[in-house]
């Protein structure tokens, strides 16, 4: 009931955790310093949460298709339930196509508030899946995308997001479906991220993913755009063709300047930048695609 479509609903589960908290509690010289930064930790959770929920009711407000449901008593129920705010450990569910604005809307605060007067980095999962899929089994796939989050991000000052769309069932962990599904033969890895928040520059940065879904959204038809997304997965034979026969579209130019900025290659080092913007195209809305994210 977070106001997704009865019929092709999809809901998100984002997972986040701070980086290295554990060790700054082991680190703690003494139990007057564990209990001070226990404290602090319950703050930090209570004011990141207050503002996360004011980028909801801003969501809500600027994308007139999210639905918000009302009780026979007229009470407007906002498409988000909170499930941890543990300190560093937050979980919230919320109607999919919010989930990538509000993870990343998510780190952003949690690496802007100070915990007991210092700042942390923190990396966050999203788990895209139907409104009706077992939700336990999306919960502890999400840990496992959170868990590539955090191991990208290790050794780095750096926070990271990563998600999975899922559009039917699966088996097995996510290194698995990884490997099954999104693994392209004498190619490479469909999947790009983990996705870093607090950096513009990165060439895996979330402001170039954004940038790219605009793209896509603005630049391609949207039949164009899904044909790109299967060509990923078939002979460079195949990629040739596609880009040779853009050249004719009728939007060529705009299409063409998409993948201009890789000189017309959908690969590189065993990777591709095209699948993630595509497959997010019915998951992030225009509305909110151009809103400032300020970097921590």
């Amino acid at each position: 009931e977070l106001g997704q479509p009865d019929e092709k609903g999809y809901i998100a589960i984002v997972h986040a955790d701070g980086n290295g908290m554990g060790q700054k509690f082991l680190d703690a010289a003494s139990l007057a310093q564990t209990r001070t930064l226990s404290a602090g930790t319950k703050l930090f959770a209570k004011e990141v949460m207050k503002k996360l929920m004011h980028d909801v009711i801003d969501a809500v407000a600027a994308v007139d298709y999210l639905k918000v449901n009302e009780d026979d008593e007229g009470r407007r129920f906002l498409p988000i339930r909170p499930i941890i705010a543990g300190g560093d450990d937050i979980t919230f569910v919320c109607e999919g196509r919010l989930g990538m604005y509000l993870a990343e809307r998510l780190l952003h605060h949690m690496t802007s508030v100070p915990i007991d007067g210092s700042k942390i980095q923190a990396c966050a999962g999203v788990v895209l899946v139907h409104s009706k899929f077992p939700f336990y089994k999306a919960y502890k796939l999400c840990e496992e995308v959170t868990k590539v989050a955090k191991d990208a991000s290790r050794g780095t000052e750096t926070s990271r997001l990563h998600y999975h769309l899922s559009t039917g069932g699966f088996s097995g962990s996510y290194e698995d479906i990884v490997r099954q599904e999104f693994t392209v033969t004498h190619k490479g890895s469909l999947k790009y991220g983990p996705y870093v928040v607090n950096s513009e520059t990165d060439e895996k940065s979330i402001v170039q993913l954004r940038k790219r879904i605009e793209d896509f959204a603005t630049k391609w038809p949207r039949s164009k755009a899904k044909e790109l997304r299967d060509v990923l997965r078939r002979s460079e034979a195949d990629e040739k063709y596609f880009i040779t026969s853009l050249k004719v579209h009728k939007k060529a130019a705009e299409m063409n300047s998409t993948l201009e900025k890789t000189n017309n290659t959908l690969w590189q080092n065993g990777n591709t930048i095209y699948f993630d913007p595509i497959e997010l195209l019915d998951f992030y809305p225009a509305e909110l695609l151009n809103k400032t994210i300020k970097t921590a």
